[in-house]
């Protein structure tokens, strides 16, 4: 016989049509809570035979000045960027970052998270991609009632905090681009199948080829997962067809710093034998030779936004009142440079 599962803070907050930080603050007995919302918030509770986790309250009151942020990412450029932008944020806010590296495929990943929660006292957590909506970490963070913020998540849920850019949109400019400068072979580097970064950055890129009446050979298709040695497989099996494109976008900075070097390998030239071009802009993307085309992700302001909503809405100390940004959008800006230009003749 299945045990009936217990109501959450989750389940009160969608019966009484209001987010989960307003469900916490009726039950806290804190202040700026209308009265009808209030009202609506207790008889959810009634109904659903809530009990709040006591402990985790307990252990709330007596959190210290931290912020947690964990991580399972295979590039180390994006990663230190995320973690400039994060450590800023909290040193304005006098707050300390805590960092975690997990394995997101570890079969103990919801208790890692739950020794982070319980040892160090965070009064918050990051989430990075692609750990940002694994389930564990969810249900664990759920359970604690401990808040936490997202950075691109692959499900954008009502009521969650997260922070977010235009994927696809940025990819099609840049694609536009190298079709501007003339060039009809063009191939896509793939980034990991499970993020939906990889997946906008793909339909970015195949809705310009689309636009422009280009077709896309399924061997100009390669599938990498954002790490170098991806990427210098991807190119070499692009640049030895018959046929080599003339120009490959990466899904990001690192597999097009893979392509660079497999093009030098063959004596090709980029840009003049074939342009490439990333994603990212991470930090030493200008430093290459040649310099790289790419799409520069604002990272480490994605993660100070993260940051700053995670204070806003869900810790007391930072409340401004009832309305509080749940979402912030940042965009992106295309940086031209070197290892992208017209075919050659």
């Amino acid at each position: 016989m299945s045990r009936k599962r217990s109501a959450t803070i989750h389940d009160v907050a969608k019966l009484a049509g209001v987010s989960i930080k307003t469900v916490s603050r009726v039950v806290n007995n804190e202040p700026k809570v209308r009265a009808e919302t209030a009202r609506r918030v207790r008889e959810a509770i009634a109904a659903l035979d809530y009990v709040p986790n006591s402990s985790a309250r307990s252990l709330r009151s007596e959190r210290a000045p931290l912020i947690g942020l964990v991580h399972d990412n295979p590039s180390i450029g994006y990663i230190s960027t995320i973690l400039i932008g994060a450590h800023a944020a909290c040193r304005r806010y006098d707050y300390h970052l805590v960092v975690e590296p997990i394995r997101a495929d570890a079969p103990d990943l919801d208790e890692a998270i739950e020794r982070l929660v319980v040892r160090s006292r965070i009064s918050g957590l990051i989430l990075t991609p692609p750990v940002c909506d694994d389930p564990r970490i969810l249900a664990t963070l759920e359970r604690h009632d401990l808040p936490f913020a997202q950075i691109a998540p692959n499900i954008r849920a009502p009521g969650n905090c997260y922070v977010y850019m235009e994927d696809e949109q940025a990819a099609f400019e840049l694609t536009r681009k190298l079709i501007e400068l003339g060039h009809r072979r063009l191939a896509i580097i793939l980034g990991d199948p499970n993020q939906i970064a990889s997946t906008d950055r793909r339909r970015g890129f195949e809705r310009a080829l689309a636009e422009a009446g280009l077709p896309l050979p399924a061997e100009y298709v390669q599938q990498g997962d954002f790490t170098y040695r991806s990427g210098l497989r991807c190119a070499e099996a692009l640049l030895t067809l018959p046929e080599p494109p003339s120009a490959i976008f990466a899904s990001n900075d690192d597999m097009a710093i893979a392509a660079i070097s497999v093009a030098h390998k063959h004596h090709l030239h980029v840009p003049d034998d074939v342009s490439i071009v990333g994603f990212d802009d991470i930090p030493y993307a200008a430093e290459l030779w040649p310099a790289l085309t790419t799409v520069r992700q604002p990272i480490a302001e994605m993660a100070a936004a993260a940051v700053e909503l995670l204070l806003e809405h869900a810790l007391p100390a930072h409340r401004q009142g009832e309305t509080c940004r749940l979402v912030t959008r940042l965009d992106y800006t295309l940086q031209l440079r070197e290892s992208a230009g017209p075919p050659r003749r």
